[in-house]
C-alpha cells in the first residue's frame, strides 16, 4: 500500500507542475518558448518510437547469436544494455571486454550505435530544426491568443466589485493625446515609445479644420486633393526611394 500510495504522490506532483505551465503566459517570450516545445514534442517521440524499435531489433538479433556476454542474456537484458547504449549510460569497460571476448556481438553493437546514435540522432536534430523555423515567425501571436484564452477562462472566477475597481482604474473615459495637446478618442491605453522605434514620413491622420461637435456633418474632401502639391512630392519622395533601392 506505501508503495501505490508513493506511486500516486509522484504521479499527482508531476501533474501539479504541469498545470504550473499555465503560468508561462505572463510572458510572451516564455509562453512561445512554451508552445515551441510542445510544437517539436511529436518529433521527440517518433524519434523514442525509432529508438524503441531499434532496440528491440537488436536485442533479438543478438539473443540468437551464440555468446555468453552478462549483459546481453535474453531479450530483456539485451534490450536495458542497448538502452543504456542509446543514452551513452553504458560502461565503457564493457566494450573493451566484449571486443576481446565476443567480436560478433561487438560488431552489432557497433551497428547498433550506428543507427541509433549517429543516424538516428542527427534526424532529430533536423526534424527539430525544420519544425522550429516552421512556426518561429507565428510564436509570438499563438502566445497571445493562449494569454487571451486563459483570460477568458478564469474571467467568470472575477467578482464584479473587482472587475468595476479594475476598469476604474484603466481611466478608459479619458481621452488620449496623440502628440501634447493634440486629443484623439477615447478607450484606449496610452503607451509612450522612442521616436526612433517606427519612423514614419507619411502622415496617418486625416485633420480638417473646423468644430468638433458630434451634431457637425462630416468635412468633406476638396475636389482633386489628390492632386496636391503636397501628394506630388509624396509621389516624387516614393519614386526617388524606390530608384536609389535600385540602385
Amino acid at each position: 500500500l506505501l508503495v501505490a500510495y508513493s506511486v500516486a504522490s509522484a504521479v499527482a506532483m508531476g501533474l501539479y507542475f504541469l498545470l504550473l505551465l499555465d503560468l508561462a503566459a505572463v510572458s510572451t517570450r516564455l509562453s512561445a518558448f512554451v508552445l515551441s516545445c510542445r510544437h517539436v514534442a511529436p518529433e521527440v517521440l517518433l524519434f523514442v518510437v525509432a529508438v524503441g524499435f531499434a532496440v528491440l531489433a537488436f536485442s533479438c538479433t543478438v539473443s540468437a547469436l551464440s555468446q555468453s556476454h552478462e549483459d546481453f542474456q535474453g531479450i530483456p537484458s539485451s534490450a536495458g544494455s542497448f538502452v543504456r547504449i542509446a543514452f551513452r549510460m553504458f560502461n565503457r569497460d564493457g566494450y573493451d571486454s566484449m571486443q576481446r571476448r565476443e567480436p560478433a556481438l561487438y560488431t552489432a553493437v557497433t551497428f547498433f550505435v550506428i543507427v541509433a546514435g549517429i543516424f538516428l540522432g542527427n534526424l532529430l536534430v533536423a526534424q527539430l530544426n525544420a519544425a522550429f523555423r516552421s512556426v518561429r515567425e507565428d510564436m509570438d501571436g499563438f502566445a497571445r491568443l493562449n494569454r487571451a484564452e486563459l483570460i477568458a477562462a478564469w474571467m467568470p472566477s472575477v467578482s464584479a466589485r473587482r472587475w468595476k475597481s479594475f476598469l476604474a482604474k484603466l481611466r478608459l473615459e479619458e481621452r488620449l493625446e496623440f502628440n501634447e495637446g493634440d486629443v484623439g478618442m477615447a478607450g484606449g491605453l496610452q503607451m509612450f515609445e522612442p521616436a526612433s522605434a517606427h519612423p514614419t514620413t507619411v502622415e496617418s491622420i486625416r485633420r480638417f479644420g473646423g468644430s468638433t461637435s458630434l451634431e457637425a456633418p462630416w468635412p468633406e474632401e476638396e475636389a482633386g486633393a489628390g492632386f496636391s502639391e503636397e501628394d506630388r512630392f509624396d509621389k516624387l519622395e516614393r519614386t526617388l526611394e524606390k530608384a536609389m533601392k535600385r540602385m
